[in-house]
């Protein structure tokens, strides 16, 4: 089956735009310290970061999830402006889109507040239609919620017009689950259908499409 030119595209944050993984796994590290807890490698950190905090965190810290989670919250803020980068090529993927007249907008389980702050740090506010975070709709990834809310501000009416671009199982779920197309962005090991492993490969298959 072959893409066809999308409407709309919404992308997770998290190492699909920007690189995350250094920061996020650190500010784990130290929050497990501090609760007793061995620390993940950086496979289990990847593996648990895709889940919101919420969803995750009550099966590490059980009882003390949230203050788990406050603590995580301080280790993450005190560099995490500093250290933030964007992975190569995605600004140049994003003026691709908008020049072709592409909504996009970003879906994110990082908190809504957190998202939003590193998006404007950025000056990357203006692309997006939407900024959607972790506890800014009723349910986070992989649920369909926060994606049919995103398509109702961006007045997409047909999900199948909509490329969901995401790095992770609960990106792709969320995509199926909303009836959006879905493309992997990493790795993809045959997975799945469509997939890019950088921002050069993406901008290609965005180029390849055509209507069916």
């Amino acid at each position: 089956m072959n893409l066809i030119k999308p409407k709309a595209i919404i992308f997770d944050w998290d190492n699909t735009l920007v690189d995350t993984w250094d920061i996020i796994h650190a500010a784990l590290g130290c929050t497990f310290i501090e609760f007793g807890k061995t620390p993940f490698t950086l496979e289990e950190s990847k593996i648990y970061v895709h889940k919101s905090m919420k969803d995750s965190f009550p099966s590490i810290f059980g009882d003390a999830w949230q203050d788990a989670a406050k603590r995580f919250y301080v280790h993450y803020l005190d560099n995490h402006l500093t250290h933030l980068k964007s992975l190569d090529n995605t600004i140049d993927t994003l003026n691709i889109l908008r020049e072709n007249n592409i909504k996009m907008s970003v879906l994110s389980n990082k908190r809504g507040d957190i998202l939003r702050k590193e998006v404007e740090h950025f000056g990357w506010t203006e692309y997006f239609v939407k900024v959607m975070g972790s506890l800014d709709a009723a349910e986070d990834k992989p649920s369909a919620v926060p994606a049919f809310e995103i398509m109702k501000c961006m007045e997409i009416d047909s999900p199948q017009d909509v490329w969901f671009i995401g790095d992770s199982i609960a990106d792709m779920e969320c995509a199926v689950n909303a009836g959006c197309v879905p493309i992997f962005y990493g790795a993809n090991d045959g997975l799945y259908s469509y997939s890019a492993d950088s921002h050069i490969n993406l901008a290609k298959l965005f180029n390849l499409t055509h209507k069916s």
